[in-house]
């Protein structure tokens, strides 16, 4: 890695890289200033790619952008799939991380799907908003790699870059689609998370497993996941 010392991040790098990307939560267009600051990944940490996955409007996973096209394939197939490390990253609003997508006994269907394009190690960290996990910023080597607590650290400060210009957006209240939907989705998670709840305790499920069934009647149905839920919690609707 370029901008690693003695396998740690260099943080005078970081810094002047990080000094670049100021001001980008006033930039006209939100995704462009996203697709700039996960393209930036790749020259700071010398990763592969990187992408971001978000919760739309309809409280659904859904591809915001990525890198390059390797990037948009990981993004895609776990939007598609429901699971993986960045599903795993925003539902669970946690760090993820596996050495090796390639036998990784938690996602076997992404690592199978994703093979042919040489992806393998994946580091996801959550994107907050007001406390809550709104995107998943994830990275990607196309080897086996161990990562270490300095690649970490160095992409929660990149995150902390996408918040602030998803912040910036929602508080000047742009109407871009992407803001609008994001602006929706804050407005309901409550009322999703509070149903991953209840469905957790119903069926002794986990929360990827739990907002997915809310997910699967939302999307058969062509319903948002925030009507679905609202139904399960006044008791209209059984899983």
């Amino acid at each position: 890695m370029t901008n690693v010392v003695n396998g740690r991040i260099s943080s005078e790098v970081l810094a002047t890289e990080l000094h670049n990307l100021e001001g980008l939560e006033h930039a006209p267009d939100v995704v462009e200033a996203l697709e700039r600051v996960v393209t930036s990944a790749r020259r700071l940490f010398a990763v592969d790619g990187a992408g971001l996955l978000w919760l739309d409007g309809a409280g659904d996973v859904r591809y915001l952008t990525a890198s390059d096209e390797r990037g948009r394939i990981l993004e895609l197939v776990q939007e598609e799939l429901g699971v993986g490390p960045c599903v795993d990253t925003l539902v669970r609003d946690s760090e993820v991380e596996s050495t090796d997508l390639q036998g990784d006994p938690r996602w076997p269907e992404v690592g199978e799907r994703v093979a042919p394009h040489g992806i393998h190690a994946v580091l996801g960290i959550p994107i907050r908003i007001g406390g809550a996990a709104v995107a998943a910023l994830n990275v990607f080597a196309d080897a086996v790699h161990d990562w270490d607590e300095s690649e970490t650290e160095a992409l929660r400060s990149l995150a902390s870059v996408i918040e602030m210009v998803l912040a910036g957006g929602l508080l000047a209240r742009r109407h871009e689609q992407v803001i609008e939907q994001l602006q929706y989705a804050l407005d309901h998670r409550v009322v999703i998370e509070r149903a991953i709840g209840l469905l957790m305790g119903r069926h002794d499920v986990d929360p990827v497993d739990a907002f997915n069934r809310i997910r699967g009647v939302a999307r058969r149905e062509r319903r948002t996941a925030a009507e679905v839920a609202d139904e399960l919690l006044n008791g209209r609707l059984r899983l």
